[in-house]
């Protein structure tokens, strides 16, 4: 899991995509521990498709 979240990260990274937004508890904990092994800190980031 934590392989494919890191790979998520560096693409969503890379694709230029940045939204900032108020994440629920959820969403926060699963993503911050994602985003954790890839090296970056977890803040108001959301993956955007937008």
């Amino acid at each position: 899991m934590s392989s494919g979240c890191n790979a998520m990260v560096i693409a969503w990274m890379n694709s230029g995509q940045h939204k900032a937004i108020i994440l629920d508890g959820t969403w926060d904990k699963m993503a911050g521990a994602c985003y954790a092994g890839c090296g970056f800190e977890w803040g108001a980031v959301f993956f955007a498709t937008d």
